[in-house]
């Protein structure tokens, strides 16, 4: 067991209560601690079932911040973030379980590095993503984005008895590390795939790939989020269908109409995804952005499709008050935008 307190933000909090498995993290420590914002971020959905969970889970322990100015230091983070890294400073944690997609967006995170933090354009983007899997004492990732993989990730950590822990824990679950889990073929796939996705020729196309068709969505007077990131552009569909509220899902509605009109792929992130009903006072929250996300694939499109994109974006534009909204037929409790349903309005 590690020797100081292990501190853990909400998204691994909120995984392990999903699938109903606290009792790894609880065989892993016997205790762990969240500071006063991550507490709110895991009662932000189910609250009343969840607050049961921190009564009944003593070994889950809320601990209030000192120096609540401490948190100024993570200032680039989201408030649960900067209290768990600054109590973790305070209580001299041991280990400190955080989620922030650095890890699963390595090669593009480091390559924004290289073009825009002073000090490191002269470094290789192998050098940099060396150094930053240096700060951490380990992290858990899928491999299907940067690695350049069809299937897998990974789970490290220095601590050499944590290792042995989840090792053990393994085999119960998948199979013994020789034989177990991925196909062979699959592991040299990511062994290969973890160098290639730094290549900086390939990153500086991907990259230079999505700036590209941001700005030719941007030209047709549709509105994106920018600066555009490494693997994907974001729509701000809201913008783009005023006329239909949150609770009839404008993003979804983009989405599919993209799809009918010319063929293309894209996903809601918004309300399907992210709006909850508070069950205390009956209230529906709304996330405060309407997206559609246009996820690029690696190594496969060229430039006339970028192009195509766009032209037809602008066409759904022209005639974008004759959509409508949507509702649901079927929506699971959980994860409901993975298999939702969905009938026109």
């Amino acid at each position: 067991m590690p020797a100081g307190p292990v501190v853990v933000n909400s998204t691994p909090l909120v995984a392990f209560w999903a699938i109903e498995r606290l009792d790894i993290l609880h065989s892993l420590f016997s205790e762990i601690v969240i500071p006063p914002a991550v507490r709110e971020e895991f009662l932000s959905a189910e609250k009343e079932t969840r607050r049961k969970t921190l009564r009944d889970e003593s070994w889950i322990r809320v601990i209030e911040l000192e120096n609540p100015n401490r948190t100024g230091a993570f200032a680039t983070l989201d408030e649960g973030e900067a209290q768990v890294l600054a109590l973790a400073e305070e209580q001299n944690a041991s280990l400190v379980l955080i989620d922030e997609r650095k890890a699963r967006r390595y090669a593009e995170n480091c390559f924004f590095i290289k073009q825009r933090e002073p000090g490191y354009e002269h470094k290789s983007t192998i050098e940099i993503a060396r150094a930053m899997f240096a700060l951490a004492d380990g992290f858990c990732m899928s491999a299907k984005k940067d690695a350049i993989v069809n299937i897998g990730g990974l789970l490290a950590t220095n601590d050499e008895n944590l290792f042995n822990n989840i090792r053990n824990e393994l085999i119960l679950r998948e199979g013994f590390p020789t034989y177990g889990g991925l196909a062979g073929r699959d592991l040299d796939a990511m062994a290969v795939g973890l160098y290639e996705g730094l290549d900086e020729s390939y990153l500086a196309y991907r990259l230079a790939q999505t700036a590209y068709l941001a700005a030719r969505i941007n030209d047709a007077g549709i509105p994106t989020i920018q600066p555009a990131g490494g693997h994907a552009v974001y729509v701000d569909a809201q913008v783009v269908l005023q006329h239909i509220p949150n609770y009839e899902f404008p993003a979804q509605s983009l989405a599919v109409e993209l799809y009918r009109e010319g063929a293309i792929r894209g996903c809601e992130i918004g309300s399907v995804m992210f709006a909850c009903l508070d069950p205390e006072t009956n209230i529906w929250h709304y996330p405060k952005l309407e997206l559609l996300r246009l996820a690029i694939p690696r190594r496969m499109y060229t430039q006339t499709h970028m192009d195509y994109v766009a032209d037809t974006l602008a066409k759904i534009k022209s005639h974008a008050n004759d959509l409508r909204g949507y509702k649901f037929t079927y929506a699971p409790e959980m994860l409901r935008h993975f298999t939702a349903r969905f009938e026109p309005l």
